[in-house]
């Protein structure tokens, strides 16, 4: 399944009230996520290649969130070499820890400003339809491979559904020319193209749990 990187472009491109240089570089940013989707496999960088305050900073400044640190998880081996039924084990664990995540602290901080510009419920629900139908269906098939499979279904829905929210709300506010969000949303999708945050953990919200190749 490919995605349609030329009907989003146009249609940012052509309706989109911000400066069309500016739109321009904010596809820019969505590349690796097109790349990803076309490659139907949702590949993250070694953490080594991630700075934890950077992803600290990008998480707190999307979602409003007060961060003190972000913990690596290796999607390979989670905290230890770990296979079969124990690796399972290990990912749902990290979901029944879970305090908060992503989409759901976008979607409050978010959605009433995007229905405002939008006009109402309805018109974010069709763009929300475009999304799906030019990269969002191939991004959420992406993570059927590279590893993912291991981490069990109920994280991979998580981690799906923060990343579509993400991809939305960006896209939402390209469209709108909502320059005060889009600086927010930045630093998460450059974080989101190298690596995946999940949400708070350990019931603690200050620290976040990030996975990494």
């Amino acid at each position: 399944m490919f995605s349609d990187r030329s009907t989003l472009h146009h249609f940012l491109l052509e309706r989109g009230k911000g400066e069309r240089g500016r739109v321009r570089a904010d596809l820019a940013l969505l590349e690796p996520f097109f790349r990803k989707a076309d490659a139907a496999e949702y590949d993250v960088s070694h953490a080594s290649r991630v700075e934890p305050q950077k992803a600290a900073e990008a998480i707190a400044e999307a979602t409003g969130a007060d961060i003190e640190r972000v913990d690596f998880l290796s999607l390979r081996t989670g905290p230890s070499p770990l296979r079969g039924d124990a690796a399972v084990a290990f990912w749902e664990s990290q979901v029944r820890e879970l305090s908060a995540d992503v989409k759901s602290l976008l979607w409050r901080r978010n959605t009433g400003a995007m229905e405002e510009g939008f006009g109402g419920e309805k018109n974010v629900l069709e763009f929300h339809d475009l999304i799906w139908q030019t990269i969002g269906e191939p991004l959420w098939h992406s993570f059927e491979q590279n590893r993912w499979e291991s981490t069990g279904h109920k994280l991979r829905l998580i981690v799906r559904a923060n990343l579509l929210e993400a991809v939305k709300q960006f896209s939402a506010f390209m469209l709108l020319g909502a320059e005060e969000r889009l600086v927010s949303l930045r630093p998460l999708m450059r974080l989101m193209a190298e690596a995946m945050p999940i949400g708070a953990r350990n019931g603690n919200d200050a620290v976040w749990a990030c996975i990494t190749a």
